[in-house]
C-alpha cells in the first residue's frame, strides 16, 4: 500500500465523507463570525 492509497483509503466510507463536509463548513462559518466578532469589537472601542 502506498502513502496516497493510505490518505485516500478513508473517503471510501460515505460517513467519513460527510464527517469531512461537515469539519470544513464549520470552520468556514466560524472564520467569517470570528472575523465578524473582531472587527464588530473593534468597531465599539473607537
Amino acid at each position: 500500500m502506498n502513502p496516497i492509497d493510505f490518505l485516500l483509503a478513508p473517503l471510501e466510507y460515505e460517513f467519513f465523507v460527510r464527517a469531512l463536509v461537515a469539519s470544513a463548513l464549520v470552520g468556514v462559518a466560524c472564520a467569517v463570525v470570528g472575523a465578524f466578532v473582531v472587527l464588530k469589537g473593534d468597531e465599539l472601542r473607537w
